[in-house]
């Protein structure tokens, strides 16, 4: 795992508290299937609320694929606590790095700014990147970059 200073110093300051489930929202993302569209990966409910969004609209398929596969995970709470949505954020992606196994290899992306955690995910592919070569260059917001599959 990656991480700027900024999530470091977020995850350490993270009280566990009592271990809630996933939200029902999210759990029902994670029972979405997998498909792959032009050499790119999407959970179904994803690429259908983006699917007059193509791929001809991005410089690559690693944009596309970050555009499509992003939630807003305060999209899915009933609550607006900040440590909450983080806990869900990093449940959501752990849970996602499971779905992803054995589809390749991808970046799962967690990030976190003064009101909102956002996930997002792409497959890890030579010569693309979403993310900055140093996450130090994040200075607003907080980022977690999470490996999955090989």
């Amino acid at each position: 795992m990656l991480a700027n200073q900024a999530m470091l110093d977020l995850l350490r300051t993270l009280v566990a508290g009592a271990a809630r489930p996933l939200a029902s929202g999210l759990a029902d993302l994670l029972r979405e299937q997998l498909v792959q569209e032009n050499g790119c990966w999407f959970l179904v409910a994803l690429r259908e609320g983006a699917s007059t969004t193509s791929l001809a609209s991005f410089p690559d398929r690693t944009g596309f694929e970050c555009f499509v596969n992003h939630i807003h995970i305060r999209d899915f709470l009933e609550t607006s606590d900040a440590p909450e949505c983080l806990r869900q954020g990093l449940r959501w992606a752990e849970h996602l790095r499971g779905k992803l196994e054995g589809h390749g290899k991808f970046n799962i992306i967690v990030s976190c700014d003064d009101t909102d955690c956002s996930v997002r995910f792409h497959r890890v592919r030579p010569g693309e990147s979403w993310l900055l070569d140093d996450l130090e260059g994040y200075r607003a917001e907080s980022v977690l970059v999470i490996p999955a599959g090989k």
